[in-house]
């Protein structure tokens, strides 16, 4: 079942919602590319979990073999930022329906999440329940 409204009514104006369905629409119209070239897209920016075990980026062999223990080969992207693929990944959408479910939860239930917990504390749970 897909819910088209909730029941309770914000009592403030949900601006951290509002914020976060923004910049995800921003990301997937203007920074992503093209179908050719989002695997290599996805690699470069999202947070690979074998790459924070390692805190390095992916090599050739643990892409290829799928071992993320094998410290051989060649870095593919020797200049990503882990630290900063952590923050942009939750941004990062595979296509316009995956786009439009997060952003459709997001705008129902957002704005209750954040009356209850406030803008601040919003943020933080936001990117706590996205990992």
């Amino acid at each position: 079942m897909i819910p088209i409204s909730d029941a309770n009514p914000s009592a403030n104006k949900a601006i951290v919602t509002i914020s976060l369905i923004s910049i995800c629409i921003f990301v997937y119209i203007f920074l992503t590319p093209g179908e050719s070239s989002f695997g290599e897209y996805l690699y470069k920016y999202a947070a690979i979990p074998c790459e924070l075990l390692n805190n390095s980026p992916l090599t050739d062999t643990q892409l290829w073999l799928n071992e993320c223990e094998s410290r051989e080969g060649e870095i593919i992207f020797a200049n990503k930022n882990i630290l900063y693929s952590i923050f942009y990944s939750p941004l990062i959408h595979s296509g316009f329906l995956h786009l439009l479910g997060n952003i459709w939860s997001l705008w129902i239930f957002g704005d209750n999440v954040e009356d209850a917990l406030g803008k601040i504390k919003t943020i933080f749970f936001i990117f706590l329940q996205l990992y």
